[in-house]
């Protein structure tokens, strides 16, 4: 997702909802020093070690998704997609991938991708 030469406007085409699946669904392997699941981290706003989508406003509501864990594109969603499925990890205090957990969100130049996790979110 590039975005080069874009300023913040509001409008609808630069906003994201962050959507929690069902709290049932916890995240089973996910670091247990991090925090409990129910945990908001104060910090960021983040609900520990739940799983979330990032969903455009845009009338498509289409998803993020970590392709190939660096990439990361806009796709239509699908119900229980992995890749669609991120979460806040509480000890490194950055965003994942739910199908790469070794790997944090990441600004590389101008472009939101995926790479291993080495440092903190803020």
């Amino acid at each position: 997702m590039n975005i080069e030469n874009k300023k913040k406007t509001g409008k609808i085409e630069q906003l994201w909802d962050l959507i929690y699946k069902n709290p049932a669904m916890n995240i089973p392997d996910a670091p247990k020093t991090g925090g409990p699941l129910k945990e908001v981290n104060s910090d960021s706003g983040f609900r520990v070690n739940r799983r979330f989508y990032l969903r455009s406003r845009l009338p498509m509501q289409r998803v993020m998704e970590a392709v190939g864990a660096n990439n990361v594109v806009i796709k239509k969603w699908y119900k229980n997609r992995v890749a669609q499925q991120f979460f806040y990890d509480g000890v490194s205090k950055t965003l994942k991938s739910q199908q790469w957990k070794s790997h944090s969100m990441d600004m590389h130049g101008n472009n939101l991708r995926f790479a291993t996790t080495n440092s903190k979110w803020f």
